[in-house]
């Protein structure tokens, strides 16, 4: 903690302190976001080059944290002082993001895919990040609380008030540019439910119960076409033709005396269309899938999508590129069971060409 002279000029070192060290949250942020894409990302709600949330793990460090190694030690203190630091700011990062959300129905960040996470909200590695950061916090922070301090006091009232200014209308600024996000965000939730509830809606007609409910077939073979459907058939016209032929008097061999399907496949060699005249039962095909209805190209909804956003709100999706709609993941694991059962389906019907 700053020991000034006047409660006011303390006051002023702990709002220079704040936005220092939000500038540098936003150069870690903007470096580990720009290097991966190979171009620059401002990495920052707010327009200017700072992090609020940084700044506010700081000060928790800065406030609550600062006398624990001095009771407890270097080595247990500063352990002490990670666990804490690390728990506290992530109670920060988790009531900025549901407030976020609740304000702007957008999810900024989401961290339901990473290990030990909270709501996606949270994880044991930006609790891991947070606890380091309050570690060198306490280790820096008295060089640069000396650094303030040795200034003039008007400087440092002066530094305040331009910082807190320029703050503050950024603020300002971002609010007015995103007031509608929150009806943009509802647009681009409401249109891909949509899209999802057609498509699935169109599903059901693809299902062939028949391909499931005859287990005397062998999918992947002719062998049990043949065994079960034209067998019975052949045979019978054999003994029709033999019947024939010995009215007639005719006492030479058919060819269709031959093995039934041996026959059959030898004509099938022979001539793919030799067997046209015989009426098989219907049988599934990726040719008899009825197309699906419609839809609007996903490309359509975000060009639609992106032309309602003003300036600020395309800024701030470039710089948090995973925002998304509230319940974004709900819309589409409502539908991810039909679409799973429909990629087998296909696969069933190729593999069934296939052969």
């Amino acid at each position: 903690m700053p020991s000034m002279s006047t409660p006011l000029l303390s006051l002023a070192v702990l709002w220079l302190l704040f936005f220092l060290y939000s500038m540098i949250g936003w150069v870690i942020e903007t470096t580990y976001c720009s290097v991966p894409e190979g171009h620059f990302i401002n990495r920052g709600f707010l327009n200017g080059p700072y992090i609020p949330i940084y700044g506010t793990g700081a000060m928790i460090a800065v406030i609550i944290l600062s006398g624990i190694p001095r009771y407890l030690g270097d080595i247990s203190g500063y352990l002490g002082a990670f666990l804490l630091g690390g728990t506290l700011s992530c109670v920060v990062e988790y009531v900025t993001s549901w407030a976020m959300e609740r304000l702007y129905h957008a999810r900024w960040w989401d961290y339901s895919r990473r290990p030990l996470n909270l709501n996606g909200r949270i994880w044991i590695g930006g609790f891991a990040e947070f606890g380091g950061c309050c570690v060198g916090v306490l280790l820096v922070n008295p060089f640069i609380v000396e650094a303030i301090e040795a200034l003039p006091e008007d400087m440092i009232f002066g530094a305040s008030l331009v910082t807190a200014a320029v703050f503050v209308s950024d603020v300002v600024v971002t609010n007015v540019g995103t007031a509608t996000l929150r009806e943009n965000m509802d647009f681009l939730r409401l249109e891909t439910s949509s899209r999802l509830h057609a498509l699935r809606e169109s599903l059901p007609s693809l299902h062939v119960p028949e391909l499931h409910e005859r287990p005397e077939i062998d999918l992947p073979s002719l062998d049990g076409v043949v065994d079960t459907y034209l067998r019975p058939r052949m045979e019978s016209a054999t003994q029709a033709a033999q019947e024939t032929l010995s009215t007639l008097g005719e006492v030479a061999p058919h060819p269709m005396q031959e093995s039934t399907v041996q026959n059959i496949y030898r004509m099938r060699a022979e001539s793919p269309d030799s067997l046209s005249y015989l009426h098989l039962p219907s049988l599934p095909s990726l040719r008899d899938i009825p197309g699906l209805r419609e839809l609007p190209a996903v490309r359509e909804l975000a060009e639609s999508f992106a032309a309602r956003l003003n300036k600020q709100q395309r800024r701030l999706m470039r710089a948090f590129p995973t925002a998304r709609p509230t319940n974004w993941e709900q819309n589409f694991n409502e539908y991810e069971e039909t679409l799973r059962e429909y990629a087998e389906y296909i696969r069933e019907l190729e593999k069934w060409e296939g052969n």
